[in-house]
């Protein structure tokens, strides 16, 4: 029941006809106020948990697992989707994602007394892998380009009719 609807027959239909209609008032209204004061309680909990959780230190497992879930949707992008652009956008999510777990695979974190063979071993390969992209963006839009000249599309099932 919505908050402030009284309704006299909800109360009797409750407590019963021979309970008073002040005292089944009372009644409810004491129900209302628990069920309000769990409700209270149950968001500053739900706040703290939150809060604690935000305040609480990033560790080398965080980057990993967002690394993990931009090279899921990745995968599903490329699986699901059959647009040239989408589909290149799904290969950039799976290289993004590749990149952030080399990069976390370089923290000292990792290491026992903080000694690192080199500290950049995961930047480097992360740099790599940018020039890479950045060079497969250029071939796959030139090719999605001249694509879409010859059929006016960007549907990949047409692409059957090519000729090699």
């Amino acid at each position: 029941m919505p908050d402030g609807e009284w309704n006299e027959s909800v109360w009797l239909a409750r407590y019963g006809f021979g309970v008073e209609y002040e005292q089944s008032r009372q009644i409810l209204t004491q129900e209302i106020e628990q069920s309000r004061t769990y409700e209270r309680n149950h968001w500053n909990m739900m706040a703290t948990m939150l809060l604690a959780g935000i305040l609480s230190p990033i560790t080398v497992t965080h980057y990993l697992v967002v690394g993990i879930i931009l090279f899921v949707c990745g995968i599903v992008c490329l699986v699901v989707k059959r647009n040239i652009i989408a589909m290149l956008i799904g290969v950039e999510l799976i290289l993004n994602g590749a990149n952030i777990n080399l990069v976390a695979f370089s923290s000292p974190q990792l290491f026992p007394l903080g000694t690192a063979p080199l500290l950049l071993d995961g930047q480097v390969f992360a740099l790599f892998v940018m020039i890479l992209a950045a060079a497969e963006a250029a071939v796959a839009l030139a090719i999605a380009l001249q694509f879409y000249s010859r059929f006016g599309t960007v549907d990949v099932d047409q692409g059957g009719q090519l000729s090699g």
